[in-house]
């Protein structure tokens, strides 16, 4: 069932103010009466939405996951991997607004792991284990990957994008070792069409 307008506007406020407070005070920091207020709702409707905070902060991975169009590239139709594998590394390295607050959550989500796993874990299972799905068959579609293990094709293709990204952006490596995006992921890419390409 489609949400009212009046409901989707609440929950969009709550996820909203549950952003902001995230990224500025921390997980443990935040309370549902910081959100409650930046959201202009009162305790008790947030808890009518979200059981919890964990619940809560679900809930916003997955509207991260949703707003950087991830999930229209996982199910998006490809002519071949080399179509998917670009709209997969694009959705990642060029960001737009929506895409840095993915990127501000990231760092919450790095700093606070090792307190809360579970939020690392949420953003695994909803995020990140099915872009790897997706990659994997995409992979597996290829008769001159046919010896290869698909898992680890999938997790390098991933890791050099993400690592990258991190890097950059988050570590400001651009500054310190600066690298032309479109020269990274193009030049992947390429060696990656080596591999594939029928003997």
């Amino acid at each position: 069932m489609t949400p009212s307008p009046r409901r989707a506007a609440k929950v969009d406020a709550i996820l909203d103010a549950a952003m902001t407070e995230f990224v500025t005070q921390g997980y443990a920091a935040t309370s549902l009466d910081r959100i409650a207020s930046g959201a202009g709702v009162s305790k008790a409707t947030i808890h009518s939405y979200f059981q919890y905070k964990e619940v809560l902060f679900a809930a916003l991975v997955e509207r991260m996951a949703t707003e950087v169009k991830m999930a229209e590239v996982l199910v998006g139709s490809y002519p071949d991997v080399l179509s998917l594998l670009r709209a997969v590394a694009v959705a990642i390295l060029y960001k737009d607004e929506k895409s840095l607050h993915l990127r501000d959550l990231i760092r919450l989500i790095i700093g606070e792991s090792g307190r809360f796993p579970e939020l690392a874990k949420i953003f695994v299972q909803r995020l990140c284990m099915p872009m790897m799905q997706t990659l994997r068959g995409a992979f597996q579609q290829v008769p001159e990957l046919a010896d290869l293990d698909t898992e680890i094709l999938a997790r390098s293709f991933l890791g050099s994008i993400i690592f990258f990204d991190l890097l950059q952006d988050t570590l400001h490596g651009q500054a310190v070792m600066p690298m032309d995006r479109d020269y990274f992921m193009n030049t992947l890419l390429e060696t990656i069409a080596v591999w594939i390409k029928p003997s």
